[in-house]
C-alpha cells in the first residue's frame, strides 16, 4: 500500500460521501470528495491522481469515459444498487460493490486494490456468476 493512500469518492449524495470518507480515514486512507464528474475534474486539477476511484453508478451516466480519462491509472470501484446492469459502469469497473448500509465490502475492496490485489475475483467473476445456468443470476455483488 502507498505511504499516503488517497481515494477519490464521486457520489451525488453528500451524506454518503461524508460517511465513506470517515470510514476510509479511520483506516488511514485520505479521501477526496466530489459530487459529480465536473467537481472531480476541478479537484484533480489541484491534487495528485487518486490511488483508487470510488464512483456511484449514477455518476457514470452519460458514459464512463470521463473517469478513465481523468484517472487512467486508478482502479475504479463502482457502487451499484441491486439490478444495475452494464449501463451502470460494469465495463470500466475493477470491482462492483452493492450499496447497502454495511461499508465492509467496499472497504475490503478498496484496501485490496490499494495493496495491488483484485478484490474477490473482480468484475469478470461477477459477470460469470450472473450468467451461470444454474444460478439464475447473482444474489449479491462483491
Amino acid at each position: 500500500m502507498a505511504a499516503d493512500p488517497c481515494v477519490l469518492i464521486v457520489d451525488r449524495n453528500p451524506r454518503v460521501r461524508a460517511f465513506l470518507a470517515r470510514e476510509l480515514e479511520s483506516l488511514g486512507v485520505r479521501a477526496l470528495l466530489a459530487r459529480d464528474r465536473h467537481q472531480a475534474r476541478e479537484l484533480l486539477g489541484r491534487e495528485r491522481p487518486p490511488d483508487v476511484l470510488i464512483c456511484d453508478a449514477e455518476a457514470l451516466s452519460g458514459g464512463p469515459g470521463w473517469a478513465s480519462e481523468l484517472c487512467p491509472a486508478s482502479p475504479m470501484v463502482v457502487l451499484t444498487y441491486p439490478g444495475d446492469g452494464p449501463e451502470a459502469g460494469i465495463v470500466c469497473a475493477h470491482v462492483l460493490v452493492e450499496k447497502t448500509g454495511d461499508p465492509s465490502p467496499l472497504l475490503a475492496a478498496v484496501l485490496d486494490l490499494l495493496r495491488g490485489g483484485t478484490p474477490g475475483g473482480g468484475v469478470e467473476k461477477m459477470l460469470t456468476e450472473e450468467s451461470g445456468p444454474a444460478s439464475g443470476g447473482a444474489s449479491g455483488v462483491e
